[in-house]
């Protein structure tokens, strides 16, 4: 009766693991140390995915969209495995690891907004809010300076 309620509790991958076993206690000890290993496999994968989201840093001409993207999905990979992750820190992990063009607003954000208030929302849209005005002055000063070049040559 035990292996039948053991076999209704199981899929079917681990049931063909634990099948060839004598004993009840044998399926036991079995599924039990396949489960304890599972719990170590999970441990490791969360201390990767901590460890690649200390070291991720976004790049020059990376958008704020896809580097949000990035930690979204490593925290969204922890939390799946169980890791308890704070919206504080995974705010602090994205201030700090924004490239360096992006100083201004997280100075600003730091100093005059609430950390303890704030959502991973609202930093990520005031970030793209200040991207959209330096990708509009970048086009304007870009502007510029080919009208200069055209009145040069004139």
């Amino acid at each position: 009766m035990t292996l039948a309620i053991i076999s209704q509790a199981v899929n079917d991958e681990t049931l063909m693991q634990v099948v060839s076993k004598d004993t009840i206690a044998e399926v036991w000890m079995a599924l039990r140390s396949m489960h304890m290993g599972v719990d170590h496999v999970k441990e490791a994968k969360v201390q990767t995915l901590r460890w690649q989201l200390e070291n991720l840093c976004m790049g020059e001409e990376e958008s704020v969209d896809d580097f949000s993207s990035k930690i979204t999905l490593l925290v969204g990979e922890m939390q799946a495995l169980g890791e308890k992750v704070e919206e504080k820190y995974a705010i602090k992990k994205l201030l700090r690891a924004v490239s360096d063009k992006f100083v201004n607003i997280v100075m600003t954000i730091e100093f005059f907004g609430s950390m303890n208030t704030m959502t991973k929302e609202e930093v990520i849209g005031s970030l793209k809010a200040y991207e959209e005005k330096l990708k509009l002055r970048r086009a304007h000063t870009n502007e510029q300076l080919l009208l200069a070049r055209g009145q040069g040559s004139s």
